[in-house]
């Protein structure tokens, strides 16, 4: 076993020369985070095939639109604190904590009143069933959404292991309650009250855990959060526009479009979940860099990742309609737009020259850039969408994903040293 470890170590040591990174650490960090993606990966597999069977094309897109518009009202809430709680916790300031779920909890006050009035107006258009999923999201949300600031605390102390644990359980407690909730009533209002319900009751769980665990001392550095306020309005446009395309596809297409646009998107979309996994291991190193460093290092990682990129890339197209064939064959038609969905994935590289731009740009700077690419990110899909439909709205994404990919890398070689 030492001799395997040894062997590993070894291996990833050599290929630090050609990818530029300390794989050594990715890779201990990237243990647990994978070990989560399987697990989470199996269980949205089943579940996809659940809703697949169980759930018809018009019933499913209903629970999509739920959630499309349970996305957007995230415009409202006050949840962009991950970069400043690491932060602080990596220089000891643990009381951030606390600080941060009382902090999050009273700015998410906006989010109550605006989720209650959407609540309300589906009430008064004669849908309860809308009216009933949105004042639920209205009451539970911000308490999830504090609660979930334990995430980035333990991403500051890097225990990735218990990161794995507490991700892995609360999706396998969603997951079986999901299940069980579509086998035997087929009911999106409650598959949708099931995942609030077991989303809010995991965070707190874990919230309080983590607080029993590491006991955090009480020092906090006043104003350290208040970039937060920025945060969350500048990041407002962006979950804005990653949400508009599902909610247009409702209104003008109709329910069983919008499934299919789903489907087509679900296995690109896990896929980058495993990519993503990299980004809160590889956070602390970056931000633990100074700026000339990361300013050099980083657009080569872009290119680096492009790069490797390309085969997977290549081999999805190729290989994904056996994929459908054999396992949604409902869904044959969500094929092609599949195919070039996948397109995205070659610029995921630009995650990482994300990370420490909220550090390092003027608060100018960041308001401009919130506003810019989610314009940039819109404008193809209200424009595109209209004209050719579905096409029209997967075309829109990569046009949209290449233009913020060059402002980022603009706005980022202007950084001053």
């Amino acid at each position: 076993m030492n001799r395997l470890k040894v062997t590993i170590r070894s291996w990833l040591k050599i290929s630090e020369g050609y990818l530029k990174t300390d794989m050594v650490y990715l890779a201990r960090g990237g243990f647990w985070s994978g070990l989560t993606f399987i697990f989470s990966a199996g269980l949205g597999f089943v579940l996809t095939l659940v809703f697949a069977n169980f759930l018809d094309k018009e019933s499913y897109g209903i629970y999509k639109y739920i959630f499309s518009i349970y996305g957007l009202l995230g415009a409202f809430a006050f949840s962009d604190l991950n970069i400043l709680i690491i932060r602080a916790v990596t220089k000891g300031n643990d009381g951030v904590l606390k600080k941060a779920f009382d902090y999050s909890l009273k700015w998410n006050i906006p989010y109550l009143l605006v989720s209650s009035s959407v609540a309300t107006y589906y009430y008064f258009s004669s849908n309860p069933t809308l009216a009933t999923a949105f004042a639920l999201i209205a009451l539970i949300t911000p308490l999830t959404t504090s609660y979930n600031v334990y995430g980035s605390f333990l991403n500051g102390k890097k225990d990735f292991r218990l990161i794995s644990l507490s991700n892995t359980i609360s999706g396998i407690v969603s997951s079986v309650a999901t299940f069980f909730i579509i086998i035997y009533t087929q009911n999106p209002l409650l598959i949708v009250i099931g995942y609030l319900v077991t989303s809010f009751l995991t965070s707190a769980f874990y919230y309080f855990y983590t607080i029993k665990k590491y006991q955090p001392n009480e020092k906090f550095e006043e104003g350290s959060l208040a970039m937060g306020k920025h945060f969350s309005v500048m990041n407002a446009f962006t979950i804005i526009a990653q949400n508009i395309d599902k909610i247009l596809i409702f209104h003008f297409l109709g329910g069983a479009p919008l499934a299919i646009y789903s489907f087509a998107q679900a296995p690109v979309n896990q896929i980058l979940g495993l990519l993503k996994l990299a980004g809160p291991i590889y956070a602390p190193k970056i931000l633990a860099k100074t700026k000339e460093e990361n300013k050099k290092e980083l657009p080569k990682k872009f290119w680096q990742i492009f790069s490797l990129m390309i085969i997977p890339t290549i081999a999805y197209i190729v290989l994904i309609p056996f994929f459908y064939k054999i396992f949604f064959p409902q869904y044959a038609e969500a094929i092609i737009y599949s195919q070039f969905y996948a397109l995205v994935l070659l610029t995921f590289g630009k995650k990482f020259i994300a990370i420490p731009m909220p550090i390092y740009f003027s608060k100018k700077i960041q308001y401009q850039m919130s506003i810019i690419n989610p314009t940039i990110d819109i404008l193809p899909k209200l424009i595109l969408l209209y004209y050719f439909g579905l096409a029209g709205a997967i075309a829109a994404i990569l046009v949209s994903n290449v233009l913020t990919t060059t402002v980022s890398f603009y706005y980022f070689k202007r950084m001053r040293d």
